[in-house]
């Protein structure tokens, strides 16, 4: 299994779509690093010691590097995101954000 950040922040949108293609829905599953800064308005915080940057597209970098500090979105949020591209039906979001992760945590169990 391949897990996704599906923020629309750590991958775009355009590369979900290809591993979609080339590995087929069955071996992904929709993951959002959440932080504990999700919800947070936009700003300026510190972070597990260093400080990072909210930004108002829902980016959470660190102001200098611009990487990303995990995301500032639930799952939720993610599968609300890209619900919204072309692409991603309820069906999927579903097998991608439910369904997927259940199998492979039965899978574990035994």
């Amino acid at each position: 299994q391949l897990s996704l950040i599906g923020d629309g922040h750590h991958l775009p949108v355009a590369l979900i779509r290809t591993l979609l293609t080339v590995k087929g829905a069955e071996k992904l599953m929709l993951v959002s690093d959440a932080s504990p800064l999700c919800g947070c308005p936009p700003g300026y915080y510190q972070l597990w010691g260093a400080a990072v940057h909210l930004a108002e597209d829902g980016s959470l970098r660190n102001p200098e590097t611009g990487y990303c500090c995990g995301s500032a979105y639930s799952l939720s949020q993610c599968v609300a995101m890209l619900s919204q591209q072309e692409t991603f039906d309820n069906r999927l979001l579903n097998q991608l954000a439910s369904q997927n992760p259940q199998a492979l945590l039965q899978a574990y169990s035994r």
